[in-house]
């Protein structure tokens, strides 16, 4: 056999012809060519009489080539994983171009946005910032230990991991569970007081965020890949997590006795914001408001929320 090539795919009539002849013990005809049946182990020269072939068992050479193809594929993969390491080097490249690269791509579905996350994130040589402002929820824990998982991996890869989060975040057990492995194996963790956009940095070449087009839309986002908009991105995320507290920092309740998310939602309120605007900026439902400011009206002994804000108002100032 003088080895296995691919290239001679697919068999002619002809080859086919060739084969069927050899297996039933004749000589291939004359002009019947023998040459790709060699090379793909399908035939091999017969020792015992020149000009003569012997059959291989197809089955054999079948699965000889699919291993050798698999191989291929698996190389091509592993190479394609390297390719966005070239791409990064754009940034070094003419800083001062206008034009950054392709612009934004819209991922309809929350699963389609996951998939992406997950090969650009496999990718990732420098970075991955992550923000997360809504009301924490409960999770599968399966699922929620393949983000340790996941985690683990690009610290282990040498990875900067920062997540911010917003203050409520602390009264949810299982999440600050969560964020206390992470930060126990090397991710910088910080929570913040006030409004933040839900978004995802990594390399500073890929950002992820809501679809802020049609901000009712929750089901999925955009991958932007314009190396401007993505830079403007990490700008703001760096600002929102210097002016956040570090996690280790964080106390389980203001010295009032109310929770982290009724300060929160205070502080909202503080602002000027209705409650819907302030539920808007936690990712609170505005039945949960409600439910809040009644149990802070309890805790307080106030009779409107007037008297909860005019309070608020004082405490801040002591």
């Amino acid at each position: 056999m003088n080895g296995l090539d691919a290239e001679g795919l697919p068999l002619s009539p002809r080859d086919l012809d060739a084969y069927r002849a050899i297996a039933a013990g004749d000589a291939p005809h004359d002009g019947q060519p023998v040459d790709r049946l060699l090379a793909l182990g399908l035939i091999s020269a017969d020792p015992g009489e020149s000009g003569h072939y012997l059959a291989a068992e197809p089955r054999a050479a079948a699965q000889r080539l699919m291993a050798a193809a698999q191989a291929d594929l698996t190389r091509t993969v592993q190479r394609m994983a390297h390719i966005p390491a070239i791409e990064g080097l754009a940034r070094h490249f003419d800083g001062h171009r206008m034009y950054g690269g392709p612009g934004s791509e819209l991922l309809e579905s929350r699963e389609a946005m996951n998939i992406r996350i997950g090969e650009v994130s496999r990718t990732a040589t420098t970075e991955i910032l992550t923000a997360q402002p809504g009301e924490p929820a409960d999770r599968d824990p399966e699922i929620q230990r393949l983000g340790v998982d996941r985690t683990r991996r690009a610290l282990e890869r040498g990875l900067t991991v920062q997540s911010l989060y917003n203050v409520i975040a602390w009264g949810h057990d299982q999440t600050r569970n969560y964020v206390d492995v992470i930060v126990a194996a090397g991710a910088d963790v910080r929570a913040s007081e006030n409004a933040f956009p839900r978004m995802m940095i990594i390399d500073g070449t890929h950002a992820f965020v809501d679809n802020v087009i049609a901000p009712d839309d929750r089901s999925g986002g955009w991958h932007l890949i314009d190396r401007a908009a993505v830079m403007w991105v990490r700008s703001v995320y760096l600002l929102l997590w210097g002016r956040a507290t570090p996690w280790g920092d964080l106390s389980h309740a203001v010295s009032s006795g109310l929770s982290e998310r009724q300060s929160a939602i205070l502080r909202e309120l503080a602002t000027g914001a209705s409650q819907a605007q302030a539920g808007g900026r936690l990712g609170l439902a505005d039945r949960t408001i409600g439910k809040e400011l009644s149990a802070i009206k309890i805790t307080l002994g106030a009779q409107s929320l007037y008297q909860v804000m005019a309070w608020w108002g004082r405490e801040q100032h002591l």
